[in-house]
């Protein structure tokens, strides 16, 4: 059996942990989705290490009393750790670019960013040979605007998966969705 891929969160906010504005979101994701649920699946030997980027590293330490706080002290004890980037002194745009450089071909990152900043970073990562789950449309992108890009033709020759987050809609008209990887493979079920 093939060692669990890493995972990078790229992004920091609302949908990744649940802190903005530094505290705990007011809506449904207090706590977040997406770390919470790499969290768990971390636990259960499906993923392996994890780590986070955001722009400005010095709300990490407060990201992670958050985390610790609400998920650790109520997830029966959950292992909250992440490598993070930019370190705790630093804001920097472009830290999504060395935390990438730290991952593997196979391994994948979650981009829950503005949607400006969609493509860019999915391109980086897809020129790396990583598996890509973006939310929301790649910077409203229309399919012949990403084309005209080059981002599918990357992604079918590096044989690497970019996942957009159908499941809005699925969602939307009561349907559930799952996303499963079979032979490395990220797929919408």
């Amino acid at each position: 059996m093939a060692a669990p891929l890493n995972v990078l969160m790229v992004g920091t906010g609302e949908y990744t942990t649940g802190f903005v504005g530094g505290g705990a979101s007011g809506s449904d994701k207090k706590v977040g989705v997406v770390g919470l649920t790499l969290f768990d699946l971390r636990r259960r030997g499906k993923v392996g290490k994890l780590g986070m980027v955001g722009v400005n590293g010095k709300k990490f330490p407060q990201i992670r009393e958050h985390l610790h706080k609400n998920i650790t002290q109520v997830y029966n004890n959950l292992d909250t750790s992440f490598d993070s980037f930019p370190d705790n002194d630093t804001v920097d745009p472009d830290a999504y670019k060395a935390a990438i450089d730290q991952l593997k071909p196979g391994d994948a990152i979650t981009i829950f960013t503005p949607d400006p900043t969609h493509f860019p970073i999915a391109l980086y990562a897809i020129e790396r040979g990583l598996h890509v789950l973006i939310t929301k449309p790649a910077g409203r992108a229309t399919p012949a605007d990403l084309d005209a890009k080059g981002l599918p033709t990357l992604e079918n020759t590096i044989a690497t998966t970019a996942i957009l987050e159908a499941g809005r809609r699925s969602i939307d008209e009561g349907r559930e969705i799952r996303i499963v990887v079979e032979d490395g493979v990220w797929k919408l079920v």
